[in-house]
């Protein structure tokens, strides 16, 4: 989150500032998943997504039980 308003707040008004770290940041994280997939990385991204999914899961499913 600091790093999304950091740029805002050190850009003295000049909007070109915070649009040319934002298109920096999309290329570098667009090298890095054309990287990962070079790389077959994929299944990182299996072993965060399960657990996450799972846990959104246990965390909202039980508020679907509780009424207020």
């Amino acid at each position: 989150m600091i790093a999304a308003i950091l740029p805002l707040a050190g850009a003295n008004g000049d909007p070109k500032g915070p649009i040319a770290l934002a298109s920096l940041l999309a290329l570098m994280v667009g090298a890095i998943m054309v990287l990962a997939a070079v790389a077959k990385l994929g299944f990182i991204a299996d072993l965060i997504s399960k657990p996450t999914a799972l846990w959104g899961l246990c965390v909202y499913g039980s508020r679907e039980n509780v009424t207020a």
